[in-house]
């Protein structure tokens, strides 16, 4: 159990800043996150490898992706034996969790 709560533990990290980044303005381009045994980290934009390669490539125990399309990020992470796959709201999803869909037509 160590190592998925270690999994989604670094993915929500990468998701809050990935999700401030957006935040801030800066518009979202793909990532990949490679973490060594003794906690290096490696980042590679742009790859279209799959993350088991990536990983094995590059030694890593962990690999993660960061994808943003449109106002939605998703991190998908892996390690050897497990994956994981977050996304985060849209921003305007809080407020329709809060303000009820209702049409009030006055005639």
């Amino acid at each position: 159990m160590v190592g998925v709560s270690q999994l989604m533990d670094n993915a929500n990290k990468i998701l809050d800043a990935a999700e401030s980044m957006r935040v801030a303005g800066h518009k979202g381009s793909d990532w990949s996150i490679l973490v060594g045994s003794e906690g290096t980290i490696h980042m590679v934009s742009g790859s279209d490898w799959p993350l088991d390669s990536l990983r094995a490539h590059h030694g890593a125990t962990q690999a993660y992706r960061v994808v943003q399309q449109d106002d939605q990020i998703q991190v998908e992470g892996k390690d050897e034996r497990r994956a994981i796959v977050i996304r985060s709201h849209p921003p305007n999803h809080l407020l329709k969790l809060l303000l009820p869909e209702r049409r009030d037509y006055h005639f």
